[in-house]
């Protein structure tokens, strides 16, 4: 008994219903993909528009898919501290919508100050658990006025702290004589030598690097003072370098007057600490570089350390070996990334 082969005819037959077969398979797995793709929710951000007066966040997102998605959760991180918002909004298919976020919070209902020029990265959490990270910068109507101003009702954030001694005071006052900005200042009195006392703002400037500040401006009064070369001196707490794995505090930075200026009383003078000033450090390694024996131009505190940036704090300072003082401060302007905010300082 032969064996019987396959004729060529229905051996042909066959491998075709095998290839539509599998083509039919491979078109309903095609469609099904694609008809999938097609209904659910496909979301792309096109604007981020922060408000930092307002510390309000706006998206305009566009859903070019078939179905409708909700916003379920916005981070940002800004320092150590996430701040969060759970809008809950609905993204329409195949539409385009707006949504303002203006309760950003931290664990403790904390609010976000946002900074002038800064870029922040914001993460968007959707309902079909997709997730989407934007940035967006902080950007100011008009970058040379824009005036924050500061009141004994509404500090904006910043804070008298005697940081030594137990005499002397600190406020806003009307005066002295005519200040550079409306009709009042922050005054400082400091009644012995161990009095320090700081107008502190805390975490707004948090990690801004010292290569993004691009202005730093302000105006200093001296009613009387134990010395001729004191007035009010500006302070930054630094990392030396923010790109490492050690954001600890290093030195405090400090700018005064006295190293390049002439100091008078009674009137009003104005400083530039980028421009005309010196600087030096309380703690190694600042201080290595750039001493109070050998203080350093602003330029060349970068170039000595080319990755620092801010460690939280921007203080006004008067005291701690002063025996005594009374002045005040305002119009304190700083700038980053060309993007300028000045402090009025107002009873």
């Amino acid at each position: 008994m032969h064996d019987r082969g396959v004729s060529p005819v229905l051996a042909t037959m066959i491998m075709v219903g095998v290839t539509v077969a599998v083509g039919l398979g491979v078109a309903s797995y095609t469609i099904g993909l694609f008809g999938n793709l097609s209904r659910s929710a496909q979301i792309s951000v096109i604007s981020v528009d922060i408000d930092a007066t307002k510390n309000e966040v706006t998206f305009e997102l566009d859903n070019r898919g078939g179905q409708s998605v909700a916003l379920d959760k916005v981070e940002v991180n800004i320092g150590s501290i996430t701040y969060s918002s759970t809008p809950n909004k609905s993204i329409g298919a195949s539409s385009t919508t707006i949504i303002t976020i203006n309760d950003l919070g931290d664990e403790s209902d904390n609010s976000p100050d946002f900074m002038n020029g800064k870029m922040y990265t914001f993460t968007l959490r959707f309902s079909d658990g997709k997730i989407l990270t934007v940035t967006g910068t902080t950007l100011s109507a008009d970058k040379d006025n824009n005036v924050i101003v500061v009141s004994s009702s509404n500090m904006n954030g910043w804070k008298f702290i005697q940081e030594s001694g137990d005499s002397g005071s600190a406020s806003v006052i009307s005066g002295y004589d005519t200040p550079p900005l409306g009709s009042g200042s922050a005054r400082f009195v400091i009644g012995d030598s161990d009095d320090g006392w700081t107008l502190l703002l805390s975490n707004t400037y948090d990690v801004v690097r010292l290569d993004e500040i691009t202005k730093l401006e302000y105006s200093s009064y001296v009613a009387s003072a134990s010395y001729d070369t004191i007035t009010i001196a500006l302070h930054f707490d630094i990392d030396d370098d923010v790109t490492d794995d050690d954001d600890s505090w290093k030195s405090r930075l400090i700018y005064e007057p006295r190293y390049t200026e002439t100091i008078e009383e009674d009137r009003w003078q104005t400083w530039n600490p980028m421009t005309e000033g010196k600087w030096w450090g309380t703690n190694s390694p600042v201080s290595d570089k750039c001493s109070w024996a050998k203080a350093c131009s602003w330029d060349e505190v970068l170039d000595a350390f080319p990755n620092a940036g801010i460690k939280v704090k921007v203080l006004l300072k008067a005291g701690s070996g002063w025996k005594s003082f009374d002045g005040s401060v305002d119009a304190f302007t700083i700038g980053i990334n060309n993007i300028n905010t000045t402090y009025d300082f107002e009873p």
